[in-house]
């Protein structure tokens, strides 16, 4: 499942990064590079008060919610994210300490259970 990557400090770096280039222009970079490059891209390098409307502030709007059938009032902007999503065979936990601890005692109870299982 994809997550937002919350922090811009963190660093990604791009498999087959001649294939998947887009944005960017090198492997590896921090997630808010990534955000300023696509922002700038986005608006052109542009910084006038649409763009801080578009992209900070909000620019005022009528939005259409075809479930409500009814027209609200209101601000949009936009808004660059990235997104993760582990691979399945991989976590983004580490194994906890207390692991190796568990298993102690689950072997523990088992051997227990054995010996006091009469024959």
């Amino acid at each position: 499942m994809f997550q937002e990557v919350s922090s811009k400090e963190d660093v990604i770096s791009i498999i087959d990064f001649n294939l998947n280039r887009i944005v960017i222009q090198q492997p590896m970079f921090k997630v808010g590079q990534f955000i300023d490059e696509a922002q700038k891209l986005l608006t052109g390098g542009r910084t006038d008060q649409r763009v801080v409307g578009w992209l900070v502030k909000g620019i005022d709007c009528e939005y259409l919610k075809l479930s409500k059938n009814k027209w609200q009032t209101g601000k949009v902007r936009v808004k660059v994210t990235l997104e993760f999503c582990p691979d399945e065979s991989e976590s983004l936990e580490p194994a906890s300490p207390l692991d190796d601890i568990r298993s102690m005692i689950n072997d523990n109870s088992e051997v227990n259970a054995v010996e006091s299982t009469p024959s």
